[in-house]
């Protein structure tokens, strides 16, 4: 019986995404196939992290052949960083003996000639996608900071002359800065001249 690993990752850890719904659908095909379940691995973090430890453990499981076949939801899921870092991934699980396989894109398996150049496609996709969306973002940021919303952390205001008084009474710069609640080189750029 083939024995499969399911890998699933959600992008955000805030409610919005949740791994049971790319879990539950791999169950169910690995039901379907009549695959063995050999282990689960998820992850909480973005597809472009490399260091993902529930995609560590599952490489590794694969390189002691735990299972004989890795299923994931798509491609997405398992990298958005490109064609190269989908290729290491997929070759490290070939090199070990285990098949790849998309859930939703049935036709990315690492069996057959046409499948590494398929999930080559499909990881150039992908990254594309997230190029997109951080272009979008960028743009409502600039867009936002042309109306006038400003960004970061509030300006705070710090009375110079205070900051001076503080100093003529034998005050460190770094009780100053203790005092008003700041850094010690806000302290100092406020004492200049």
């Amino acid at each position: 019986m083939t024995r499969a690993a399911l890998y699933a990752r959600v992008s955000t850890q805030e409610g919005r995404q949740h791994l049971a719904n790319q879990l539950d659908q791999l169950r169910r095909y690995a039901k379907r196939m009549k695959w063995e379940l050999a282990g689960v691995y998820t992850d909480q973090a973005s597809g472009a992290k490399a260091d993902r430890p529930g995609l560590d453990k599952m490489l590794k499981a694969a390189a002691l052949r735990v299972f004989d076949v890795a299923l994931v939801y798509d491609l997405s899921r398992l990298t958005r960083s490109g064609p190269a870092s989908a290729f290491q991934y997929i070759e490290r699980l070939t090199a070990a003996g285990v098949q790849f396989h998309s859930f939703r894109e049935e036709y990315f398996r690492t069996t057959g000639p046409a499948g590494p150049m398929l999930i080559a496609i499909a990881a150039y996709i992908a990254e594309q996608e997230r190029a997109q969306m951080q272009a979008r973002i960028r743009s409502g940021i600039d867009r936002a900071k042309a109306a006038g919303v400003r960004f970061g952390r509030p300006t705070r205001i710090l009375d110079a002359a205070q900051i001076r008084r503080l100093r003529e009474q034998g005050k460190t710069i770094r009780e100053i800065a203790k005092t008003l609640k700041t850094t010690r080189s806000t302290i100092m750029r406020r004492l200049q001249p």
